[in-house]
């Protein structure tokens, strides 16, 4: 997302259903963020939504889904392994 990093956070972490929003990176004025959501809702079509209805540039989106293998290794400290969904 091309956007102010404190709005866009802020914003994206008040739709219901989001339970935490984290930048990731931050190349070119391009913000790389986690967006955390409730497990069984796909919520693309409305982070998209507010992304654009805010005037910032939406420049990916793409689903992660973490195995169980992958959270127990974030949890004790080890690097997860993302599958793409």
């Amino acid at each position: 997302v091309r956007g102010p990093e404190h709005e866009v956070v802020q914003r994206l972490g008040q739709i219901p259903g989001v339970l935490s929003v984290e930048r990731t990176a931050l190349h070119d004025g391009v913000l790389t963020l986690a967006v955390t959501t409730a497990k069984e809702r796909d919520m693309r079509s409305e982070l998209a939504a507010a992304t654009i209805a805010n005037g910032w540039e939406l420049q990916e989106m793409r689903s992660v889904i973490l195995s169980l293998e992958s959270i127990f290794l974030t949890l004790v400290g080890g690097k997860p392994v993302e599958t793409s969904a």
